[in-house]
């Protein structure tokens, strides 16, 4: 903490033997220049590779938090605006371990960078803006393993001195549409923010306005006493509604007003209260069983669905990678549709998902097997039945974990309603032609099954009305 580490490492990751793992993170409370050796095994094989440690001992002691002296800029649209890279260090007495010009850069953030160009020279940041309107920006400094963003944001006129009111509204962003009597009271249901658009918020342009005009935030119920709201600050010119109080079933709709240089901004939500017990969701992901290879990008879906309904549930989810892998090397990525992950050591691991539903919290198992590239996949469970089956019963599988049901070795000619219901593991359905009647929510919840059958039979006719993947033999 008291020194400034300066490692032979690129990006994120080190590559030992051609395989990335992760940092190895250490304080230190002495200045030197130290050699490691780290060594991996695969296997049989050892690989080393010798990592050069600097330890510097930065100027004064370092800031826990640095600001700009100055952080707007405004001007005409083509001029060059011009502001010194000052800089406050907190605590008293601490600075910055390094300076010049070398450790600054600009970041223009969202349609800033579409229209403007910078250059830092002599200690000081100049940016020229193309087209008139409200823009933000990050000032970051970098030295060692110090890192800064510091906001700048820009006011630019047209050649008139123009530069009209963007026209704003309040959006609700991740806003629940329902909350549970059983779930927890005190989280936020919804974040409002004020934008010219959903789009310009993620750009930045929202906070670029509100940093040289007040805005301030109101909440009121218009109807309904289901449950109780309050608002707190959520950074960048945002609030998040909180869910304070469920006192009964029902519904409220609840109003966010902004005002701004007396101008009012208006965004209204119902929020349904659910206290039934039987009607809390019962979530599951599509599939919580996964195989890949080492070194392979695996994609796993972030879809969740209700076994209940069958329908999908709009959540925000987040994923705990820590309970993967500790010590072996793996990289992860996450967008809003999935999560791509590669491993680079087999073995099988396990993780949970933790999905939010309102303001309802659950954590769903999930599982990897990884083997070495080159080796056989694993067979999947199957679920084995006599010869002599004629009928498969209501329900006789229901919630099972088997991935695979092969049918073609049987007598069987009927399958009975809700015979895989919510078999969300279930990967492959072999039916076999003599099976006439199979009824309508037999595979119901078998998110990602493939039937595999004869062209024109019961089976095909039934996964064509039912939207199910179906293979011919």
């Amino acid at each position: 903490e008291s020194g400034r580490l300066v490692a032979d490492m690129d990006g994120t990751w080190l590559a030992i033997n051609g395989q990335p793992v992760p940092y190895y993170h250490e304080t230190t409370d002495y200045f030197s220049e130290d050699v490691w050796r780290v060594t991996c095994a695969f296997g049989d094989d050892s690989s080393a590779v010798d990592v050069t440690i600097t330890v510097e001992q930065p100027r004064g002691a370092v800031p826990e938090r640095v600001s700009l002296t100055q952080n707007s800029l405004s001007g005409m649209t083509g001029d060059w605006l011009s502001m010194p890279i000052g800089v406050v260090c907190e605590p008293a007495g601490s600075a910055l371990p390094e300076s010049g010009d070398d450790f600054w850069r600009f970041e223009p953030v969202g349609v800033a960078g579409d229209v403007c160009e910078w250059t830092i020279e002599n200690g000081r940041l100049s940016v020229r803006v193309l087209r008139a309107g409200y823009y933000s920006g990050e000032l970051i400094y970098r030295a060692g393993n110090f890192h800064y963003e510091l906001p700048v944001y820009m006011a630019v006129t047209d050649e008139e001195g123009v530069l009209n009111t963007p026209n704003m509204n309040v959006y609700l962003l991740k806003a629940a549409d329902t909350v549970y009597g059983g779930g927890v009271t005190g989280v936020p249901v919804a974040v409002a923010a004020l934008s010219e658009g959903l789009a310009a918020y993620y750009a930045g342009t929202g906070p670029a306005y509100l940093a040289s005009h007040d805005a301030a935030w109101s909440l009121s119920v218009v109807s309904g006493t289901a449950a109780t709201l309050s608002m707190r600050k959520a950074g960048d010119g945002a609030v998040e509604i909180l869910l304070d109080t469920i006192k009964g079933a029902g519904s409220v709709q609840y109003r966010v007003t902004c005002t701004v240089d007396g101008r009012q901004y208006q965004a209204e939500r119902t929020l349904t209260i659910v206290t039934d017990a039987a009607a809390m969701p019962d979530p599951t992901l599509a599939h919580g069983t996964f195989y890949a290879e080492v070194g392979e990008e695996l994609v796993i879906p972030r879809t969740v669905y209700d076994r209940g309904s069958g329908s999908i549930l709009q959540s925000a989810s987040s994923w705990d990678t820590g309970d993967f892998l500790s010590a072996i090397g793996y990289e992860c990525d996450e967008s809003d549709e999935d999560w791509r992950v590669t491993f680079y050591e087999e073995g099988d691991y396990a993780s949970l998902v933790t999905v939010t539903i309102g303001n309802a919290i659950y954590q769903l198992p999930i599982r990897v097997h990884v083997r070495r590239t080159g080796e056989e996949a694993p067979t999947l469970p199957v679920i084995k039945l006599p010869a002599s089956l004629k009928t498969i019963e209501e329900y006789a599988f229901e919630e099972s974990s088997a991935q695979a049901v092969d049918l073609r070795d049987t007598q069987a000619t009927t399958i009975g309603a809700g015979a895989f219901r919510n078999c969300v593991d279930l990967a492959i359905a072999y039916i076999p032609a003599t099976v006439t009647s199979i009824a309508d929510d037999a595979f119901y919840g078998c998110l990602n099954l493939t039937i595999i059958c004869r062209q024109g039979s019961s089976a095909d006719s039934y996964a064509q009305q039912h939207n199910i993947n179906v293979q011919y033999e």
